[in-house]
């Protein structure tokens, strides 16, 4: 460690000895490794967007309700109307942002609830001061407002424009385009990544596969529902919102009530009718169930359940069916996978739009940010090819590696220099991946062939459910390698 005395003293951990001791002064950062010079010089352009800074501080502050608010959209209700007079902030929850000093510190507000007329002492303390620029987590909030802005529909974590959705009809998917950014700081100053991403939904709901379930296995619709709905991602159209199904209840239907937040018992058929004027056609449909869990770092609370109306819900991804369809992936290759012009065009896209859109540019200027009009451009340098070497015959261990930096084919297809076998492992699975683990075995024997790696027969172990804790309790026991299908 570095000591008060200005030296650094470094101790042999094996013999206790202590070296010489060495000043500071002495010491020297290494420098910056130089450019390389091999190869051929090529301008290229970058998917970062560099950011733009004026001199602006901003507070932080740490807030707390008394009596507490569990609710984090109400906790932001309740402190919105006191900051109409700032002129940017942004609040997590716990954790307040401000371009202007708040009055007092500590300072407290008084607000009552709507419903209730409760009134809740909102208390705030200033805890750092800080310029904008070290506030890259604050900087990344930012932008995903801007995002909202242009009227992007948040999936997950990610924001999707549906006024530009791709429609597959063939396939009944449809295609969400959006933008994935992060800001960072790197050498040429602070950048803002942008990649372009698609959502996958198919056009059909939970409630046309059910029927078309029905139709083709009329004595195995529990069955067979439960293999293709449970453990995959649904969407609700009328709020954008994604849930894992986790169940299907089929005792259960629309026309099941439930209590509201003022203790009313109300059916989900006029739940909806009332909330977002949705007829329900088929009231005798079983229900979705999705369990929710506390976000990280969030107590563990009595658990809560949410249930969702299969006509009313889309799914998301591919089934196991229409995965393995090579024209359907063929299909939405031809729509996702972007060429270098078109990627670059998708993101010159994002920026016009950002200009184009008056909210978006006013959320920027309240913290005194702007981007650049156009993506990064670096010289960059295309080396030589490189030979990759492998084991088996001499004329097939030299491959040279081709222009994209790619030898993928040659690694699947070449055996290694010392090829490692696989004597003795398990296979962790619940009954309904019966046939994921068939395929895997199958891909694992098939691969392992032209790798000359020796692979032994699994040891097969099904679980009959797929509880976190059933598996920790078998992982505990194995002494081999596994893999665990889930």
């Amino acid at each position: 460690g570095v000591g008060g005395g200005g030296g650094v003293r470094e101790r042999d951990g094996a013999a206790g000895m202590a070296t010489a001791s060495v000043e500071l002064s002495d010491l020297s950062l290494p420098d910056r490794p130089s450019y390389a010079t091999d190869g051929d010089k090529i301008p290229i352009i970058t998917n970062y967007i560099k950011v733009q800074f004026a001199d602006t501080d901003v507070y932080q502050y740490h807030v707390v309700y008394d009596p507490p608010v569990d609710s984090k959209f109400l906790r932001h209700k309740l402190l919105e109307p006191h900051l109409v007079n700032n002129r940017a902030w942004r609040f997590d929850g716990a954790i307040l942002f401000t371009s202007q000093k708040l009055p007092g510190d500590p300072g407290f507000f008084t607000t009552t609830k709507q419903n209730t007329d409760e009134e809740i002492v909102v208390r705030y303390q200033l805890t750092k001061t800080l310029p904008i620029e070290q506030c890259i987590p604050l900087l990344n909030i930012i932008f995903k407002t801007v995002l909202s802005k242009l009227k992007y529909a948040r999936l997950g974590k990610n924001l999707y424009d549906p006024k530009r959705s791709v429609h597959i009809p063939q396939h009944k998917l449809e295609l969400w385009p959006g933008y994935v950014t992060s800001v960072s700081q790197l050498d040429g100053g602070f950048m803002l990544q942008t990649n372009v991403s698609h959502k996958m939904l198919r056009t059909d709901t939970v409630m046309d596969m059910l029927l078309e379930i029905h139709k083709n296995s009329p004595n195995s619709v529990q069955t067979i529902a439960t293999k293709e709905i449970v453990g995959h991602v649904v969407m609700t159209r009328y709020n954008n919102q994604t849930y894992r199904v986790d169940d299907i209840v089929w005792d259960e239907s629309p026309r099941s009530t439930f209590c509201d937040r003022r203790g009313n018992k109300i059916s989900y058929i006029e739940y909806y009718k009332d909330h977002y004027d949705i007829v329900i056609t088929d009231c005798s449909q079983p229900l979705l169930l999705h369990r929710m869990k506390p976000k990280r770092g969030q107590p563990v609370q009595e658990e809560r359940l949410t249930y969702l109306i299969p006509e009313l819900c889309a799914m998301t991804g591919l089934s196991e069916s229409t995965y393995g369809d090579f024209m359907v992936r063929k299909d939405i290759v031809a729509h996702t996978r972007l060429d270098p012009r078109d990627r670059v065009k998708a993101i010159k896209g994002f920026i016009a739009n950002v200009r184009e859109s008056q909210e978006a540019t006013d959320e920027l200027k309240r913290w005194n940010l702007q981007i650049d009009d156009e993506t990064l451009q670096v010289e960059a340098r295309r080396l030589k090819p490189e030979h990759v070497i492998f084991g088996g015959p001499t004329s097939q261990s030299n491959v040279m590696v081709n222009e994209r930096a790619d030898f993928s084919q040659a690694a699947g297809n070449c055996a290694p220099i010392t090829p490692v076998s696989i004597d003795n492992w398990l296979l962790i699975y619940t009954s309904r991946d019966q046939n994921k683990v068939r395929d895997l075995v199958s891909c694992m024997r098939e691969a392992s062939r032209k790798l000359g790696m020796r692979v032994a027969e699994a040891v097969a172990l099904p679980l009959r459910d797929d509880r976190t804790e059933t598996y920790i309790r078998l992982v505990n026991r194995a002494n081999s390698v596994w893999f665990c299908i889930r």
